[in-house]
């Protein structure tokens, strides 16, 4: 299967990287990571070029292998194919994806402008998931909508709102499902009349010769309309408002959820429950590999259009987890594996490890579109480990120093608060903090060309990832399982989609 040669071809890249993807950035100094991570034709030809000629390089998109960073170019083409390349040859394209729903018996839905009711990264990404969703339920022919980790509710809202589908939001945390119902309340008062002001079709403006009584005409005009828009979504105006379609509930979903009894449980058995699409908008960790699993499971489940999120709270078969206290279990405290998927990688006990799982939320689009190294932090960071080494010796502190460096004007500063954030009650002089500044200041552009090196692999990671999503569904049967890019990138990192329909359901539906 072609599949599972590219996605051999991707690890196996990655396994000659994995040192560099699963180092930790706070040990740059005291581990001497460039001179353990980094291959040695890699660490000689940019010292001898120079930070900054390495620097310039990433921002080329032109690369030549020829050039007279032979070594680097080429570590750099690599990754860019075991990423982008390979999923341009995967992924469904936009139209393509359209091509595919109409094949399928549906057509494009229209979409709302939503930029007044949210940021304009939660817009984009609503806008386009709603049109595909509800397109796919249109395919499918499903009663009901599960959008699982459906946190702020806009997604569901909007499914319900302007689409008129059945849609039932599940989060963990009840202060999201509280906060999604008390939300939705708002947006329909304001909501409904700026989506019925934007489906109403624009007419060209003329000079017209006016009748008698042409102004009351014009109102009565208007009213008709709006009366006939509106009564298209008169389930909408029900005594439930939007409620008769959409419902909260706050429940944990593992792969062994029963998701039909979840539906009736919060419509009512009097609202049949026979086909379920089941979807999420970044879904954290094993939230979305589990929506994969449901999908196999239940016959009931017809459809799955899933975007991930959050790779770090994966729960890998092959790797133990540091932090044992934040697994990711059942109600029954079932311990299950959200990678990998595919039997493929299973039989090869293939490991990522936690560090590459958390290098792979770096967007490498988003830093190479603002052509800068997001990296004085974690300068300041290294900077502190060696202080804590220094001082604490083998008892170093266990808790994080989180975002502090934007809150602070100086490292001197940075030292102050992170040693009291952290409880450490060393004394530390300002003569010892700038020593400590300037006696390793040299490794800071290192550390900027390093952390270049393990973001390129950032997209690699998250292939590895997506394939073993999409092959698993093809070694369960599944014929029509698809990648599909969704988001801009840069907007919206987390931009790919794993959408899926079962044959069986396509065939009744499309006869």
């Amino acid at each position: 299967m072609a599949l599972r040669a590219k996605l051999g071809e991707v690890t196996e890249f990655f396994n000659r990287f994995s040192q560099l993807a699963n180092c930790h950035l706070v040990n740059f100094i005291t581990e001497d990571l460039w001179d353990t991570c980094v291959p040695e034709e890699l660490k000689s030809e940019i010292e001898y070029v120079g930070m900054d000629s390495a620097l310039s390089l990433f921002w080329d998109s032109k690369r030549d292998s020829a050039s007279s960073m032979f070594h680097l170019s080429k570590y750099l083409m690599e990754a860019n194919k075991m990423s982008t390349g390979i999923l341009n040859d995967i992924c469904l394209s936009p139209s393509d994806l359209r091509s595919k729903i109409i094949s399928w018996g549906s057509s494009s839905q229209s979409i709302p402008q939503l930029n007044q009711f949210m940021s304009p990264k939660k817009a984009h990404e609503v806008e386009i998931m709603s049109e595909l969703v509800a397109a796919l339920s249109k395919v499918a022919g499903t009663s009901h909508i599960v959008d699982v980790g459906s946190g702020k509710g806009y997604l569901t809202s909007l499914l319900a709102l302007h689409h008129s589908l059945k849609v039932l939001g599940v989060d963990s945390s009840s202060v999201n499902t509280h906060g999604a119902t008390k939300r939705t309340q708002k947006l329909q008062k304001a909501w409904r009349p700026a989506l019925i002001k934007l489906e109403k079709p624009q007419t060209e403006k003329t000079q017209i010769r006016h009748g008698k009584h042409w102004k009351a005409k014009m109102q009565a005009d208007a009213s008709t309309s709006q009366n006939q828009q509106l009564s298209e979504t008169e389930n909408l105006e029900s005594s439930e408002g939007v409620f008769a379609l959409y419902k909260q509930a706050t429940a944990y979903i593992s792969e062994e959820t029963d998701l039909a009894a979840l539906v009736t449980e919060h419509f009512g058995s009097y609202d049949s429950c026979s086909n379920i699409l089941l979807t999420g908008l970044h879904t954290c960790g094993n939230l979305a590999p589990a929506c994969l699993q449901l999908f196999i499971r239940e016959n009931n489940v017809s459809a799955v259009c899933n975007v991930g999120c959050c790779y770090h709270l994966l729960e890998e078969h092959f790797c133990e987890n540091p932090f044992p206290k934040r697994l990711l279990c059942d109600s029954e405290h079932k311990l299950y594996h959200g990678f990998p998927l595919s039997q493929y990688l299973i039989r090869k006990k293939f490991v990522l490890g936690r560090n590459a799982r958390m290098l792979s939320a770096q967007c490498v689009q988003r830093i190479s579109v603002k052509r800068e190294v997001p990296v004085e932090p974690l300068w300041y960071r290294s900077l502190l480990q060696v202080l804590l080494v220094e001082k604490c010796r083998h008892n170093l502190p266990e808790g994080q120093v989180g975002r502090l460096a934007a809150k602070c004007n100086s490292f001197p500063e940075y030292v102050s608060k992170a040693l009291t954030k952290l409880g450490v009650a060393s004394e530390v002089s300002l003569n010892e903090i700038e020593s400590l500044y300037k006696s390793h200041q040299s490794h800071q552009q290192k550390l900027s060309v390093f952390f270049m090196l393990r973001a390129v692999l950032a997209p690699v990671i998250e292939t590895i990832i997506l394939l073993d999503r999409l092959l698993y569904l093809h070694e369960q049967g599944i014929a029509d399982a698809h990648l599909v890019q969704l988001f801009d990138p840069v907007t919206s990192p987390r931009c790919y989609a794993v959408l899926a329909i079962k044959q069986s359901k396509l065939e009744v539906n499309t006869s």
